[in-house]
């Protein structure tokens, strides 16, 4: 896709942690969305340091993170671990930078509003320097769920996520990848971050290695799920299992409506929404979308509408959508534009 032309004056950006998949596609979608940028600094750890890289045509330099790299800086997008955001984001606060945290290191912390684009636009006046970008897994559900229950109210769901390896950064991918090769080759496979044989199987979550963050996940996206619908009486149940795939996460939910409707009605309601995308040549080869296919898109597509032939008002639905993409940095950039139109830049309403 080519980038849109830019205005001259623009905001002054960081994206902390530029090389990951995350920074990578921030970067990405930042040059194709045309997002009007004055300046673009590009902060990494010091293995990375000095790497050549570009921006909307032009070559950029990467620069090491230091307590001083967030001066004159506006917005600033921390695509790292949570563990490094934790580390950065007191030097970013220090020079009023507003930052928008794709980790979710800041958790429940009160006065940071976790925000998907198109559903709770307004928590974003709640902003206090810090703005969370939900996990992919929530942005995703959330934005299917919003769409679905603004006409159809929703009773409760049930939803399963078979999650990518990318979530585990280029580590996951990479040990994928060597795991079916040595596996095919007849050779012993690398174990290092999966802990078990992911290649050609599925690991539930809790096989994975076992920090506090792995463990709370399904209950962290179940929360954040719940606080950006504004539903505090929906009930959700969810789990999460690790799938032998490198991009996209597929989606299989239940949802029990309160009232009965036909498939035909829930089709026309999601027809040509912007949010979801419910392919005609999908349906008309009753085929689904698969991870696969939607790797490096911008939607989320949603496959076969199935009326469950045992609850009246319960059906499933297959989503999938790119989590790096979708799920990740097209949020992050839109609630970046959010920032900007509503003149919100750490916390305080005006620009200098």
């Amino acid at each position: 896709m080519p980038a849109k032309k830019r205005d001259k004056k623009g905001c002054k950006v960081a994206i902390v942690q530029s090389t990951t998949l995350k920074g990578k596609e921030v970067k990405q979608v930042l040059t194709e969305q045309g997002f009007s940028t004055s300046s673009l600094k590009l902060l990494d750890i010091e293995e990375y340091k000095g790497k050549l890289t570009h921006f909307a045509g032009e070559a950029k330099v990467v620069l090491g993170i230091e307590k001083d790299s967030f001066a004159g800086v506006e917005i600033a997008f921390f695509c790292g671990s949570s563990e490094d955001t934790k580390k950065y984001l007191p030097w970013a606060l220090q020079h009023q930078v507003t930052s928008i945290d794709l980790s979710q290191a800041m958790g429940d912390k009160e006065g940071t509003p976790y925000i998907v684009y198109g559903i709770n636009d307004e928590d974003i006046e709640a902003c206090q320097g810090i703005i969370g970008n939900p996990h992919p897994a929530t942005i995703l559900i959330s934005t299917f769920l919003h769409s679905l229950g603004s006409a159809f109210p929703v009773k409760y769901a049930i939803c399963t996520l078979l999650q990518p390896v990318s979530e585990q950064g280029e580590e996951g991918i990479e040990e994928l990848y060597n795991q079916t090769v040595n596996l095919l080759n007849f050779n012993k496979i690398p174990v290092d971050i999966f802990k078990k044989q992911l290649a050609f199987n599925l690991l539930p979550l809790s096989l994975l290695p076992a920090d506090k963050e792995t463990k709370e996940i399904e209950a962290i996206i179940t929360k954040q799920i719940t606080k950006i619908l504004k539903q505090p009486s929906l009930s959700l149940a969810l789990r999460v299992i690790q799938a032998p795939v490198f991009h996209s996460y597929a989606i299989l939910l239940f949802v029990h409506l309160k009232e009965e409707v036909s498939v035909e009605t829930l089709q026309k309601r999601l027809w040509g929404r912007k949010d979801v995308k419910l392919d005609a040549l999908h349906l008309k080869k009753e085929t689904c979308p698969s991870p696969v296919e939607v790797a490096g898109k911008d939607d989320i597509y949603l496959g076969q509408i199935k009326k469950d032939a045992n609850l009246k008002a319960g059906y499933w639905f297959w989503l999938v959508a790119d989590n790096i993409r979708r799920g990740s940095a097209l949020n992050a950039v839109r609630i970046a534009e959010l920032l900007i139109s509503r003149n919100i830049i750490s916390g305080k309403k005006g620009r200098d």
